[in-house]
């Protein structure tokens, strides 16, 4: 795998939680809110929102994200699953390939094998 596979690699892993985030957000305003666990979607949306969904009783959570369903059921735990896991395995990967190309690894890394 090439330093250009890694770094797509890297695009797709930040954008995996802005994504379920999205996905989220549309299935709540399909079902007109969150239904504190007895509407349509709100498995799904809670699936979505997988690791840090569960941890949004244990944490801390700002005044402001407790005002909305949309912001404290979805986009807190976007936010704390890319900060906590999906952005960090963004930024190894990044490194990783950058520095395949500093060292003139690339090369070696992208031949196929017969």
């Amino acid at each position: 795998m090439g330093p250009r596979a890694i770094q797509h690699m890297a695009v797709i892993s930040a954008a995996i939680p802005i994504a379920c985030g999205a996905a989220a957000s549309l299935l709540f305003a399909c079902q007109g809110g969150f239904g504190g666990g007895h509407g349509r979607y709100d498995r799904a949306i809670g699936l979505l929102g997988l690791p840090a969904f569960l941890a949004l009783d244990r944490i801390p959570v700002p005044a402001a994200f407790e005002q909305s369903d949309l912001w404290l059921v979805i986009w807190l735990p976007a936010i704390i699953n890319f900060v906590a896991l999906w952005g960090p395995i963004a930024g190894l990967l990044w490194l990783v390939s950058r520095s395949a190309n500093k060292r003139g690894i690339a090369k070696s890394l992208s031949r196929p094998t017969d």
